[in-house]
Formats: C-alpha cells, sequence, structure tokens
C-alpha cells in the first residue's frame, strides 16, 4: 500500500484573504475525494511573513497577496515596487515553491478619507499591473481576484478591496 499524498499549501496573505484561502481548501479538498479514494490530503498553513515560508525539499504551493500593501498606500511607489520585487525575486530561487499572487479587489469605497480614495485606486492598478509583471518575468502565477470579484460587483459581495464578508470569501475561495 502506497502511503497518501499530500499537497502543502502557505499562504502569505490577509486576515480577509486567510479565509478565502481556508475555504478554497475545503472546497478543493472536498473535489479531490468526489474523484478518488487516494485523493491527497490538503496542509494549509497561513504564514504572518514572506519570511515564515519553509524551503522544503517537498513542493510547496505558496499563495500571496498584495493587499497588506494598501497599509502603505502612502509610500513612494518606486520603494514599493522594489521591495516586492526583492521579495518575489527571493522566492523565485527555490524551485520547489510554487508560487501565487493574488490581485486586489478594485473597489475603493468613497466613504474612506476623501484625499485617499483616488491613491488607493492608483495603488491597486499599480499593484494589479506589478502582479502580471511577475508572472512574466518571474513564473508567477496570478490568481486574479480582481478580475473574478469585479463581475460579481463589490455592492452585490458588500465589499470593497479589503474583502470583509462572508460573500466576499466565498466568491473568492472559488
Amino acid at each position: 500500500m502506497t502511503a497518501k499524498a499530500s499537497i502543502i499549501v502557505q499562504a502569505v496573505v490577509d486576515a480577509a484573504e486567510a479565509a478565502a484561502v481556508q475555504r478554497a481548501m475545503t472546497h478543493l479538498s472536498a473535489a479531490l475525494r468526489s474523484v478518488s479514494e487516494q485523493s491527497p490530503t490538503l496542509r494549509c498553513e497561513v504564514l504572518s511573513s514572506f519570511d515564515a515560508v519553509a524551503n522544503t525539499a517537498e513542493e510547496t504551493i505558496v499563495i500571496t497577496s498584495f493587499l497588506s500593501e494598501m497599509d502603505r498606500c502612502r509610500d513612494p511607489w518606486i520603494a514599493v515596487e522594489q521591495r516586492l520585487r526583492a521579495k518575489y525575486e527571493s522566492l523565485v530561487c527555490h524551485r520547489n515553491l510554487i508560487i501565487f499572487v493574488c490581485t486586489v479587489f478594485r473597489h475603493v469605497p468613497w466613504d474612506q478619507e476623501s484625499n485617499m480614495v483616488d491613491a488607493r485606486r492608483v495603488r491597486i492598478r499599480r499593484l494589479n499591473l506589478l502582479a502580471a509583471e511577475f508572472s512574466r518575468r518571474l513564473g508567477i502565477y496570478v490568481i486574479d481576484l480582481d478580475r473574478a470579484l469585479a463581475d460579481i460587483g463589490a455592492h452585490s459581495l458588500q465589499t470593497d478591496y479589503r474583502l470583509a464578508g462572508n460573500a466576499a470569501t466565498e466568491a473568492a475561495a472559488q
């Protein structure tokens, strides 16, 4: 009898996205069980930082996000881009890591600081473009949450770029 395979997932994501990742793992696990009794087990761990990503001998799926960068919206873009580029370049050096980056949902509500609404929208656009560039240059896979959630709409999901709420969690998990 062979040992049951295991899929390791490490997620470096915001708290709201962590709920979506956990729910996605539940959906994936159920789908795998429905097609095979010998389906692999999923081991998912939410990490607090890129530094906590383990470089193991086993292939590991690493799900990352740019959402935490929205807290640093006042930082100069060049510094943000350089910091993210260094983080992702260091991750791709580990051949056993399969790296994904989630885009940021582009809806910014008007009820926030009025002087920051446009700055946040510009930052989201730049981050999402950077995700595409990292995919092209570094071979990182993109989970385009922005595209998927924009089709549903922020009003229907009752959320914004922070992805709070059950409807947004479920939609992102899908």
